[in-house]
């Protein structure tokens, strides 16, 4: 069993999944390279893989009550002219 701390670079779009082993921790958003990334606390490489759902919601873009929970949140991230938060769908 190895603790590592994985990358995932996002698309700057509405829903996306991504795998992580199971018990994995998604840790922070932030923008590398002009890519938006989520770095993940991953404790066992070798887990059985999970699929986490993201969304990502543009500054200023309307929001229905039941799309995601606020204690979800991962993070912001700014590219060019676009604000983008991020939040994991539960």
């Amino acid at each position: 069993m190895k603790t590592v701390i994985w990358k995932f670079p996002l698309k700057v779009t509405d829903i996306q999944e991504i795998e992580t082993p199971v018990g994995s921790v998604l840790l922070s958003v932030q923008i590398q390279n002009e890519i938006p990334c989520l770095w993940v606390l991953v404790f066992n490489t070798e887990a059985e893989k999970e699929i986490i759902r993201l969304r990502t919601i543009g500054t200023g873009n309307p929001i229905s009550d039941n799309d995601f929970d606020p204690r979800d949140f991962l993070g912001t991230y700014q590219l060019n002219s676009f604000v983008g938060h991020v939040f994991q769908l539960t």
